[in-house]
């Protein structure tokens, strides 16, 4: 009796060892709509697991390990895709509000500009918006690093030069 009651608990121990206390079942409807709603929370500005489990759950309940998993995952996979999404030029056209003026051809209103070298000629004295293709705002963190100080005027960086079509580039804006 005493040798297969320690074979049981030798058994128990091993399995109870060897299985992670912290298994989460990513697959589970707990794991999937934490991890959405932890996107939305990134997306609204959170960065750290606890502000997305105060954005999340706040205070109808302590958040199980499976959401505070989620929560975590979706934390890590935007910040990878915010990384990834810095090397891809996005840049579809910039709009900028023109006077009237001589400098603007005499137009007025919302103008758009559709290539990243006369955004560069005109960025010193104007202020513009760069979108995407999807006709969103582009962070400016991300357009910043498309361009670069040369003397008093701004040029496209090498960056730019990399990663963007000559499309989006264009000619320069003395038609070189």
């Amino acid at each position: 009796m005493r040798t297969v009651l320690k074979c049981t608990l030798g058994v128990a121990f091993m399995v109870a060892v060897t299985t992670p206390a912290f298994a989460v079942n990513t697959s589970s409807r707990e794991y999937k709509d934490a991890y959405a709603c932890g996107l939305e929370a990134v997306k609204g500005g959170e960065t750290t697991t606890a502000g997305v489990a105060t954005s999340c759950v706040g205070n109808s309940h302590d958040p199980s390990s499976t959401e505070m998993k989620g929560f975590g995952d979706a934390i890590r996979d935007s910040k990878k895709s915010q990384s990834s999404s810095a090397t891809k030029c996005t840049f579809a056209y910039g709009v900028y509000e023109a006077n009237g003026s001589r400098s603007d051809g005499f137009a007025e209103g919302p103008t758009k500009i559709h290539t990243l070298r006369n955004v560069a000629h005109m960025v010193s004295s104007r202020s513009i918006t760069l979108y995407d293709a999807s006709n969103k705002p582009i962070p400016s963190e991300l357009a910043n690093s498309w361009f670069a100080r040369k003397g008093n005027d701004f040029v496209v960086s090498p960056l730019a030069l990399k990663t963007c079509s000559k499309k989006q580039l264009g000619k320069d804006a003395y038609g070189g």
